[in-house]
C-alpha cells in the first residue's frame, strides 16, 4: 500500500471494537496477509515515533522535508523498493499544503501536482488495484454556512476533482475497451 498521508495511522486503536482514523494503518498491518508493506508518503519529520516498533520493518517512511530536498530520487526509490506488482493508493488530504486543501488536522508541505506526479509514477509501473482520498473539512450545522467552511469545501472540490480527474484519465489509458462479440 502506498499512502500519502501528513500522519502514520498507526496508533493503537482505542478499543478492540474500533479502528480509528489514526489506527487502521496498524490494524490493516496486523490484519490483512496479503499487505507487505506500507509505503507512507508526506509524514513529519518525527514519525518513526508513532510507528510501533513491531511493525516497523513493514513501514516505509519518506518525510514531507525529504520530498521537499530530492522528490524524483524518492520517486524512484519507492518505485523500486515495492515489493508486490499490485497495490492500492491511500490518500489523505492532510499530506497537502492549506493553500491546496484544508482539513480538521495540521497539514504538510506537499503539492498537490507533486502528489499526483508520483500517483503517475506508480500507474506507470504498477497495477493499481485500488485508491481511497480521505480528508474532507468537518462541516456540521452550526458551521456549515461560515466563510471558512465554504472556502474550504470549494479548495477541497477542486483537489478532489483534480485527483479524480487524473485517475479516471490513467485508468483509462490502462484499460483498453475489450471489443463487443455479437452472438
Amino acid at each position: 500500500m502506498v499512502l500519502f498521508d501528513h500522519h502514520t495511522d498507526t496508533l493503537p486503536a482505542p478499543s478492540e471494537s474500533l479502528i480509528s482514523c489514526g489506527s487502521w494503518v496498524l490494524e490493516s498491518i496486523h490484519n490483512l496477509p496479503m499487505l507487505k508493506k506500507v509505503f507512507i508518503i508526506g509524514v513529519s519529520e518525527d514519525a518513526y515515533l508513532h510507528i510501533p516498533k513491531d511493525v516497523q520493518n513493514k513501514v516505509a517512511v519518506y518525510t514531507e522535508h525529504s520530498l521537499q530536498s530530492n522528490l524524483p530520487t524518492i520517486i524512484k526509490s519507492i518505485l523500486t523498493n515495492l515489493p508486490t506488482k499490485s497495490i492500492y493508493i491511500s490518500m489523505d488530504k492532510d499530506v497537502l499544503l492549506q493553500e491546496e486543501a484544508l482539513t480538521a488536522w495540521d497539514h504538510g508541505t506537499l503539492r498537490l501536482k507533486q502528489m499526483m506526479g508520483m500517483v503517475k509514477a506508480l500507474y506507470r509501473t504498477k497495477s493499481i488495484i485500488g485508491v481511497d482520498i480521505c480528508g474532507e473539512y468537518p462541516v456540521n450545522p452550526s458551521t456549515e454556512y461560515h466563510k471558512r467552511t465554504k472556502e474550504a469545501l470549494e479548495k477541497n472540490d477542486r483537489a478532489n476533482g483534480f485527483i479524480l480527474q487524473s485517475i479516471q484519465h490513467w485508468n483509462a489509458k490502462r484499460h483498453k475497451p475489450s471489443r463487443l462479440l455479437h452472438a
